[in-house]
């Protein structure tokens, strides 16, 4: 009998236990601006041609899967200091939705060297676009991190990359017609944010 009444107890306060708190992940979010010209491939002639956040935002508008506005950001969103991703950042009064654009725009790196005290880094880095629709380019280049104290409402500060820049150049299509490009990428405006799992 002493062992059944152990029992329910023990079910009692199993039952009551508090629910475990959802995990959560700190995210830095920092503004990208990549910025690329090249030559596009126009019949027996070269045409000049530059591509730019907005012309990214119209082509991942195009496959009808957004409705990015002109104010909406490119962002690169890192979680817990892992390699970031990109995402389409909009405000509308006070809400903010982030969409993840990973699927079409993707950042991949080789390898890094660290200089004063990890405080900046050099990474050969490629950035990748495929809109599945006729638009892709593929370019990479070296890239210079710098990192540095971030501090955000609610969260301790944090050592982590706050700012970016690199020359970039490869290759790709522009509605199916080869182009050769070059330009440069832009990271900057970091903020530390708390992501609940």
């Amino acid at each position: 009998m002493t062992n059944i009444l152990k029992f329910g107890v023990m079910s009692a306060l199993l039952a009551f236990a508090p629910a475990p708190l959802n995990a959560q992940t700190t995210n830095v979010v920092l503004v990208a601006n990549i910025s690329l010209t090249g030559f596009k491939q126009a019949g027996d002639r070269a045409a000049k041609i530059r591509i730019t956040n907005s012309d990214l935002l119209a082509a991942l508008n195009a496959t009808g899967q957004f409705s990015f506005g002109s104010k909406a950001q490119l962002v690169l969103v890192s979680t817990e200091d892992q390699l970031p991703t990109f995402s389409v950042r909009e405000k509308s009064g006070t809400n903010q939705t982030t969409t993840d654009v990973s699927g079409f725009l993707t950042l991949s790196e080789g390898t890094e060297v660290h200089g004063k005290n990890n405080t900046q880094s050099f990474v050969y880095q490629t950035y990748s676009f495929d809109d599945e629709n006729g638009t892709t380019f593929s370019v990479s280049g070296l890239t210079s991190l710098r990192r540095s104290t971030i501090t955000s409402p609610n969260i301790g500060p944090l050592m982590r990359v706050s700012a970016g820049s690199g020359t970039i150049g490869g290759g790709g299509t522009v509605a199916g017609d080869s182009v050769a490009l070059r330009g440069t990428i832009k990271e900057g405006k970091p903020i530390a944010e708390v992501d609940g799992d």
